[in-house]
Parts: C-alpha cells; sequence; structure tokens
C-alpha cells in the first residue's frame, strides 16, 4: 500500500497521487486519535484490555443486495419447482446438510461452519437493511466494527494498524459502487464519533482531495525528512481536526508507514503460489460495465493479513447480489454463475490457509 516511486514522471510531483496519499496518509495519520484522548492514553488503555479480546479478529464478508437463501446454503430441493434452488445441490461434509451447485469448493468445510438459516430482518429496503445487519437491528445507530474499535482502541499499538478497515473494489458500475458507499454509511460509528469509523482505503472525502505527500525513496529512509514531509503533509490537510496532535504520534505514524503495519497491504510479500490459488481475477462478475475482473479472493487474503498484522475487523465488500433478472439485475442462474463461482473458490482458499496458518 505505501508505494515509493522514483521515477519523477510516473507522478505530479515526483510521489504520491492523491488517492495513494489516502491510502498511507490516512491509515497512518487520520486515524491516531481517539476523541480527546492522546496516544499515550490509548495505548495505556489498550494495554488493560483483555488479551483475549485484543487477540481475536473478525473478517465479515458482506454480500450486498441479499444473496438466495436457497442457492447457498439452503437449496430446499424437496420443495416445489419454484422454492427450490434453480442450481441444484451438493453434498457437504455434514450429513443431511447440502449447499447450493455454485459451491462445490465449499461443501467440504461444511463440518468446520455454524450455519445459520433462521436469521432475518423486516426490512425490505436495501439501505436500512444493511444498516439492521450492520448495527444490530433497527434504531441500532453504531457499527458492530466500530463498538470493536471503541473496546479494543482505534490503533494497534505496535504496528499502528487501524481496529476496523473496510476493504472493497474500485466500482465502475455505478451500481455495484452504490452498494460500496451504503454499506459503508451502515458500517458508521455513530455517536461514538468518526474516531471509530472504518478505514476505507478508497476514500474519497475532502481529506483525500487534499492530500499530496511528496516522498522519494532517498527521503524515506531519512526519519527527519519524514517528519518534515509529514507536517507539510497535515498543513494541506482542511482543518477538521484529523490531524490534532500529530506531534504525539510521529513515532505510531513512521512505524506504521515503515513497518509491519504498512507491509500488511503488500501481497508481494506472499507465497506467489498462495496468491495465485486466492486469485478470483479470472471471474468476469460485470453487471452493467463491460468487465469487472473479481478483486474478492485478493481481498480475502488482505483481509488475512490485516488480521496478522492486528487489525480486530474487516469487512469485505461483494456487491451484485440482487438478482431480479431483468435488464438491470442478473438474474438467478446467471446471477449465481458469475458472482457465487469466486466466492466458492476464494473462501475455501481463505479457510484453507486460516487453517494451515
Amino acid at each position: 500500500m505505501l508505494n515509493v516511486f522514483t521515477n519523477p514522471r510516473s507522478r505530479d510531483c515526483g510521489g504520491f497521487s492523491r488517492r495513494e496519499a489516502l491510502s498511507v496518509g490516512s491509515l497512518g495519520l487520520a486515524g491516531l486519535g481517539v476523541g480527546s484522548m492522546g496516544l499515550t492514553d490509548v495505548l495505556r488503555a489498550r494495554a488493560a484490555a483483555p488479551s483475549a479480546f485484543r487477540d481475536k479478529s473478525i473478517v465479515l464478508l458482506f454480500l450486498t443486495g441479499g444473496p438466495s437463501q436457497v442457492e447457498t446454503f439452503d437449496p430446499k430441493m424437496t420443495a416445489p419447482a419454484e422454492v427450490r434452488s434453480v442450481n441444484g445441490e451438493l453434498t457437504t461434509s455434514l450429513p443431511g446438510v447440502t449447499f447450493g451447485g455454485t459451491f462445490p469448493r465449499l461443501a467440504p468445510w461444511a463440518d468446520r461452519m455454524a450455519i445459520v438459516r433462521s436469521f432475518t430482518h423486516g426490512n425490505a429496503n436495501h439501505t436500512g437493511g444493511a444498516q439492521d445487519v450492520m448495527r444490530g437491528g433497527a434504531g441500532n445507530q453504531i457499527g458492530m466494527g466500530s463498538i470493536v474499535t471503541r473496546l479494543r482502541g482505534t490503533n494497534h499499538p505496535r504496528t499502528g494498524m487501524p481496529t476496523q478497515v473496510y476493504l472493497s473494489h474500485q466500482e465502475p458500475d455505478p451500481q455495484f459502487n452504490k452498494e460500496r458507499l451504503r454499506l459503508l454509511e451502515a458500517a458508521t460509528a455513530g455517536e461514538l464519533g468518526s474516531a471509530f469509523s472504518p478505514f476505507d482505503p478508497l476514500g474519497d472525502g475532502p481529506v483525500n482531495q487534499n492530500l499530496t505527500l511528496n516522498l522519494t525513496r532517498r527521503r524515506l529512509s531519512d526519519r527527519r525528512s519524514l517528519r518534515q514531509s509529514l507536517d507539510r503533509l497535515a498543513r494541506n490537510v482542511d482543518t477538521s481536526g484529523m490531524m490534532e496532535g500529530l506531534d504525539r504520534f510521529e513515532q505510531q505514524a513512521f512505524n506504521l508507514l515503515l513497518g509491519k503495519g504498512r507491509r500488511a497491504f503488500d501481497l508481494s510479500d506472499e507465497d506467489p503460489a498462495l496468491v495465485r490459488r486466492y486469485d478470483t481475477s479470472r471471474f468476469n462478475t460485470a453487471l452493467r460495465v463491460k468487465t469487472r475482473h473479481s478483486t474478492l479472493g485478493h481481498q480475502l487474503l488482505l483481509a488475512r493479513r490485516l488480521c496478522e498484522a492486528g487489525c480486530g475487523f474487516i469487512t469485505v465488500h461483494n456487491p451484485g447480489w440482487d438478482m431480479h433478472g431483468g435488464n438491470t439485475q442478473f438474474n438467478m442462474p446467471f446471477g449465481m454463475e458469475r458472482l457465487g463461482r469466486p466466492v466458492d473458490q476464494a473462501v475455501s482458499v481463505f479457510l484453507e490457509d486460516l487453517q494451515q496458518r
């Protein structure tokens, strides 16, 4: 995620574009304050938290739009034709439990899953439904990940890794981008304040519009130059208060930019064979555009790496599951082929990877 450009022609000022500066700046700087608390206070509270809670991580894969229950984990093949799965069923490692026909690689993992078929909510509106799921019911205003962030602290004390991260795809499809932003809104921190909101590497708010970090490879190795660059970065950000107390957080920012927190975003550290197993880019998941190569596999690999770097709650967004058919949505057979296959591969490899580690 931290890219160092030595060719000045490749970027406006021989450094980072605004988008790349957000990836570094927001991750390393904007999430370092917790309301009126300073880093020392945060780390003291973090150290006092029960280790059993601090050392656990959650990866939430959110299939926006609402995947069909009968096409995924409850095919109901004994039901009438108009009810049962259109893609058939697959036997699993649990006797009597079957999965939908597009999940052949997930089926052997059924005995490692807790399959809940009774979960529901009463909100047919996609925005309201996403909020109910992410916030634990109607009327709640705080996302699950933000509660975790409040309990654990906003950043890992050693790596600087934000406790909560939102992983999504840069969407060329306007409908998919709408779904991405809808889910991000549902994950809000509400009354806890923006310090407890998820870090979104693709965020494009006012901070992103004003960030420029010009950092050459030579100056990156110089702590004094790094400090000066961070100071200039702070002066370029609007007066939202996100950079207040920067001097107190410089060491943690440095650790994040150059340490394990930063490396977590760099998949080149992984075994190339494992990266290939995760890779779902051969699946074209486009709806209203010609091509959209699935990035789900690499998102889940990144989620695992973020967990290992100290992240406590990662939401992975996967759009397109509102399969009404017609000219604006996938129909069920075609949609499950387009979206179900990459989920089957990515999640099964993710589970196997976790088991082996």
